[in-house]
């Protein structure tokens, strides 16, 4: 931004200390000014204001990127704002999104030259434009002052403490770093912004004596409350997802995380929110408070990034209803700029995997296009030289694992066949094609056993520890297979050669065939230790094309006898669970795949639904039968992970499927089953809304097909396929 090569980077003179620092310069306007604008950047989080009107600017600006690499800028219009004579510019910075993305940096680097890892900065420029097409403009560099603020300390692990008494007695002149602004960029993601607002459901007094509210939904985003008080006198409560099986609050599971809201009165009427963190909740524990507590003196603000509601789905059971509606606040709880594995704990981090498995859901609930874009690019910046892509974006962890690293490729397709935008395939085809090349080069060290990889976390073959049964060294040559197959697809999508790809498919198959084809054998010779006997095995053979004829009944046959073995309840971790209603299902096993959809017997996903959950749960058995928790170590009650099944629930419930990218053309083919009554489903696309709909009445089944003008469509039913018009399409079977 050629505005902003005048500005300097500046800091406090010492060290930040999670408190939040204000940086502030004074002006003068001779004449009135034609236009003004401020472009204004942080290290951290900011907020500013001119002449004390805070600017709209979004929560938590400049949003998170690689801070070596990038930082988005914001623009705002301040004409309305100036006067003539003297004017003031604020701007406040904390710490943000910083503690996590040093979350998983074993030689954390500066951010800007000069600067810790754990300190702030600001730049920011003003233009004026008067009426005489003259232009002024205000700089930072080492003449503006930087003072400490009320806001005592903000984290957003810690939390928050604000001393509405506090005054700062010292005014320092800022520091001028030797930075370039080369990494500022203009605002590419979705803005973030506050969206529902509840109300406090409940005033609970725990059996352990404590005084807990609770919103009646797990959101992300933070409490607003109302207090007077008497000066000096404290409030502070404790955020939480849960209480426990006596009825307590209980927010272990956020390990290190204090997640705590301190505010302390000053003796007038005062309104507190949080501007430098969030917490993932549904609970608040009032620990002091300091004055009578009232129910209506708090709300809480979900916050998350400002995606485009695309599709929607109900049907008559009330239990996949709810599913669905914990999928959405899931992917909003957790859709806050980066796509996080959970918003609560001391993580809150993008891990790749969590979004890779989720992905096509998520750009079938909203319009993700412009959120993903934005984390793919910093993505891209964080491939290593050789290829590889880590476990967490952004971040400076260079580790990469097989379904994880993957999401390079995965996404980018999974958003194409969702939006058929050919940029998506163009913006990312570098990284893609040095992702799989990595693989190729170091096939042999990359499938070895002793290869570092998650495998089908959180399986539940072994409950009692984070990965199952099924070798990783499969994982990591099926997801090549499954990469490589992806990636295929698009460079003939763009008209890239593909040969050596090929070729490399090939290696990928013929590894799979020699050494996890024999199911017996490799018990055996791994004394149980690790099984290809297992559900997520047989998924991923049957969804990745890893078999074909004869074998490939056999192994659906295996499936849906380990199904049943087990009470029609899966054991399938992150890996499996994606794939193994498709697997079931595309196999001629439709009512085995419902079956395992409505059960409510844990391992299940409306097991959780019967434990009241409001949000996708990390694991299974996050409470377990008996009412205690699975363990406080790793144990989210916000990890959209598994919320995947939403996929299914479009695709085959409602039978939405686009049979060429971004549903040019598209095929219904619902499939049905006796214990639901109707299902509707609804997609906006770049042609129009996409529906289905089917109900029972009278012994028959209507099905109800909408289809947006210069749409192909097509609906099998019964084995035969019809061709559709546009419009509304109604057939009776």
């Amino acid at each position: 931004m050629d505005i902003l090569y005048g500005s300097k980077w500046i800091t406090p003179p010492f060290d930040t200390e999670s408190k939040v620092w204000k940086y502030s310069k004074e002006f003068n306007i001779a004449e009135k000014v034609l236009s003004a604008h401020i472009y204004c950047s942080a290290i951290g989080v900011y907020t500013a204001k001119i002449n004390g009107k805070k600017l709209d600017i979004y929560p938590f600006a400049p949003g998170w990127t690689l801070y070596t690499k990038r930082v988005q800028y914001q623009k705002s219009d301040i004409s309305s704002i100036l006067t003539v004579g003297e004017n003031k510019i604020e701007i406040s910075v904390g710490r943000g999104f910083l503690c996590q993305d040093l979350f998983h940096e074993k030689n954390p680097k500066e951010c800007l030259s000069g600067l810790k890892p754990d300190c702030t900065a600001a730049i920011c420029a003003v233009e004026l434009t008067f009426t005489d097409g003259r232009k002024e403009y205000i700089f930072t560099d080492g003449s503006w002052s930087v003072c400490e603020t009320k806001n005592r300390y903000a984290d957003m692990y810690g939390g928050d403490v604000y001393d509405a008494t506090f005054s700062a007695a010292d005014v320092y002149f800022a520091r001028q770093l030797p930075a370039s602004t080369d990494m500022l960029i203009p605002q590419e993601g979705e803005i973030i912004a506050e969206h529902e607002v509840l109300d406090v459901k409940e005033l609970i007094k725990t059996p352990a004596g404590e005084t807990v509210l609770d919103f009646g939904q797990e959101i992300t985003g933070y409490v607003e409350f109302n207090v007077t008080g008497n000066n000096g006198g404290r409030c502070s409560f404790s955020h939480g997802e849960m209480l426990d099986k006596n009825g307590n609050f209980y927010n272990e599971n956020y390990r290190s995380a204090k997640a705590e809201t301190v505010f302390i009165c000053d003796g007038t009427p005062q309104s507190f929110k949080p501007e430098y963190n969030y917490y993932g909740f549904r609970y608040i524990k009032i620990n002091e408070w300091a004055e009578e507590i009232k129910p209506e003196n708090f709300r809480a603000i979900a916050v998350y990034s400002d995606m485009k509601r695309r599709g929607r789905f109900e049907c008559s059971d009330e239990r996949l209803n709810k599913l669905y509606q914990n999928i959405i606040w899931g992917q909003r709880g957790n859709f806050l700029d980066v796509p996080t594995d959970c918003p609560q704990r001391d993580e809150r981090i993008g891990w790749t995997g969590d979004a890779e498995v989720f992905s096509n859901c998520a750009a079938i609930n909203y319009d993700a296009r412009k959120f993903f874009d934005k984390w793919l690019a910093d993505m891209r910046l964080c491939q290593t030289d050789d290829g590889r892509i880590p476990v967490v974006v952004p971040s400076h962890w260079v580790r990469s694992s097989a379904a994880w690293s993957d999401a390079c490729v995965i996404i980018p397709y999974n958003l194409y066949m969702q939006y058929g935008d050919k940029k998506i395939i163009y913006d990312n085809y570098d990284m893609m094609r040095r992702w799989i090349e990595y693989m190729r080069d170091n096939f042999d060290d990359y499938t070895s056993e002793e290869r570092f990889h998650y495998g089908d976390w959180l399986a539940m073959e072994r409950p009692d520890r984070y990965t199952g049964l099924t070798p990783k060294e499969f994982v990591a040559t099926a997801y090549a297979a499954y990469s490589t197959e992806l990636f295929i697809s698009l460079s003939e999508a763009i008209g890239k050669d593909i040969k050596e790809y090929e070729e490399f498919l090939g290696v990928c198959l013929d590894k799979v065939k020699r050494e996890f084809s024999d199911e017996d054998e490799y018990e055996k010779v791994h004394s149980g230790e690790k099984s290809l006997k297992t559900q997520t095995y047989y998924a991923l053979m049957l969804e990745f094309g890893l078999c074909d004829g004869t074998e490939r009944n056999k192994l659906a046959e295996k499936l849906v006898n380990s199904v049943k073995a087990n009470g029609c309840r899966l054991t399938t971790g992150f890996v499996g669970t994606p794939h193994l209603l498709y697997a079931l299902s595309r196999n001629g096993y439709e009512k085995e795949a419902f079956s395992v959809l409505l059960g409510d017997k844990c391992p299940s996903w409306l097991y959780s639904i019967k434990q009241g959950a409001t949000t996708i749960w990390e694991h299974w058995d996050g409470v377990k039968e008996n009412g205690d928790m699975w363990d406080k170590k790793m144990n989210s009650f916000n990890h959209y992970a598994y919320g995947a099944v939403g996929e299914w629930m479009y695709s085959v419930m409602a039978g939405i499927t686009p049979a060429e990218a971004g549903y040019k053309t598209v095929l219904f083919c619902p499939k049905t089953d006796e214990r639901i009554n109707y299902v509707k489903a609804s997609i906006d696309t770049e042609y129009g809304k996409i529906s289905s709909e089917w109900k029972r009445e009278n012994g028959k089944t209507e099905y109800i097909f909408t289809v947006p003008k210069n749409v192909k469509a097509m609906a099998t039913i019964d084995n035969k396929t019809i061709a559709l018009k546009a419009g509304e399409n109604r057939i009776v079977r």
